[in-house]
């Protein structure tokens, strides 16, 4: 998570700095008053966030809820799967099935499973079903070793994130910009991202404003 609870702030500050905590506790609170820090309640606890990544963890949640609750057009997966195991002499799990499905008729979906649970044959299986309702795919990671793995084990290309939106320095040195963004959005109709539990909520951010509504 991206936050610290109130209390702890100030105890950790007092401790670290030399002050006593309710000086500490005081100086939190202008930080929250000057916006540097983010003061909130949440899950019952008073917690702070430094501004920019409330404001990330903010845009990230309420992006994907948008996407979680916003229906496609049906897409029958079942006929497509038939075909591609006809071809690939196969015949896919019932959670593989169901993959697929959600892949082709969400617009977010999470696949989820330990070694060996068929994650990538259900991944080759929903790009080819991409392929055939003509939905462009863009395979990316967190980072380059976990994108030539998706690349190898699809036979397609893959990026990182970063080579993806087009990252690099700001004049100052100080931040990383990106040429993706929502003025200039990815040409796809799908992102596959891969290691999503590595991708930090900053750089998360970045990736879902630079996609495509």
């Amino acid at each position: 998570h991206c936050f610290i609870p109130t209390d702890k702030l100030a105890a950790a500050t007092a401790q670290f700095i030399g002050v006593a905590p309710e000086d500490a506790a005081e100086g939190v609170a202008s930080l929250a008053a000057n916006g540097i820090v983010v003061r909130t309640t949440l899950a019952g606890r008073d917690v702070c966030y430094l501004a920019r990544l409330y404001e990330a963890e903010t845009r990230v949640a309420e992006r994907l809820i948008k996407m979680a609750s916003e229906r496609v057009p049906e897409a029958d997966t079942s006929a497509l799967l038939a075909g591609l195991e006809r071809s690939r002499g196969m015949e896919y799990a019932p959670r593989q099935r169901e993959a697929v499905a959600l892949a082709a008729n969400s617009r977010v979906m999470a696949l989820t499973g330990g070694p060996g649970t068929g994650k990538t044959t259900s991944l080759r299986a929903i790009l080819a079903v991409y392929d055939a309702l003509g939905i462009s795919a863009l395979l990316t990671a967190p980072t380059g070793r976990a994108a030539k793995r998706m690349g190898s084990v699809t036979g397609r290309e893959a990026s990182t994130i970063h080579r993806l939106l087009g990252a690099a320095y700001s004049p100052d040195g100080e931040d990383v910009v990106f040429a993706k963004d929502s003025d200039d959005r990815l040409d796809c109709g799908a992102v596959v991202l891969d290691e999503c539990s590595m991708v930090d909520i900053t750089l998360m951010d970045a990736l879902l404003e630079a996609m495509p509504d």
